[in-house]
């Protein structure tokens, strides 16, 4: 039993041996419909952000409870009306007044953003792995088979971390980018952009293709580290298997 500050627990067996017990008294849900269970575990919104109830013992602090939203703190938000749902290994949770998605992959300890009009789902179920949710104007939402949400194509996008190869201080001559697709169904466009030091070195427009796996770009540029980010925006699949960098150290 959540409050928006505290975690509680009935106990018994019938009413006449219900017995209420306090949890935590140092943090609650502060969503209605924004908890979920997670294997053996309980992930709720917080006032202080997207928290993991790690078990049921009594506690009068912060001992049973861990935040798990460290690492995308910035976008987490805290509105009542928020909706978690849990399925394929992954805990969401919607905030359907920004039309926002964060996804938490709990086997990996990953996070993820969805950004889409139609997650505006007010209430979402899952049946036998498949998502049904309500529209805030009434509208009955459900999963389909393609890459588009209510018919409109979603643009998806990846993006790698900065990259310094194990030398932070020294000076990288880049030479070549090699990116590695697989299980296109047919031709399909994506953008490659390559970032050199937090600024865009070059931006490269791909159209994949069934007889190719490996894609490779020129990127002449100097500088300590290097990331790439794509683009897609088409109602067709596509899977990034990899990606390498050809480049040598500087001499100093």
């Amino acid at each position: 039993v959540f409050t928006a500050s505290s975690i509680q627990a009935l106990y018994g067996t019938n009413p006449e041996n219900y017995q209420r017990v306090i949890l935590n008294t140092d943090i609650g849900c502060i969503a209605d419909r924004g908890a979920a269970v997670v294997k053996n575990h309980i992930i709720f919104l917080s006032n202080e952000g997207i928290a993991l109830l790690k078990s049921v013992g009594t506690s009068e602090t912060r001992a049973n409870i861990e935040l798990i939203d460290s690492r995308i703190k910035s976008i987490v938000e805290y509105h009542a009306d928020a909706v978690a749902y849990v399925r394929n290994n992954q805990y969401c949770i919607i905030f359907p007044s920004s039309h926002k998605q964060l996804r938490y992959y709990y086997e990996w300890g990953v996070w993820t953003q969805d950004l889409s009009p139609s997650l505006d789902i007010v209430d979402a179920y899952v049946e036998h792995g498949k998502l049904f949710g309500l529209g805030s104007d009434g509208r009955l939402l459900f999963d389909s088979d393609d890459y588009q949400d209510e018919g409109v194509p979603y643009v998806t996008k990846i993006a790698t971390k900065l990259f310094n190869f194990g030398e932070p201080y020294a000076i990288k001559k880049t030479k070549e980018l090699q990116v590695m697709f697989d299980e296109l169904q047919g031709p399909t466009n994506i953008l490659v952009r390559i970032i050199l030091d937090k600024g865009i070195l070059k931006e490269v427009p791909l159209v994949l293709n069934t007889e190719e796996d490996v894609y490779k770009i020129i990127m002449a540029g100097k500088g300590l580290e290097v990331k790439i980010e794509l683009e897609h925006s088409e109602n067709n699949p596509f899977r990034l298997d990899g990606f390498g960098f050809i480049f040598k150290l500087k001499n100093p």
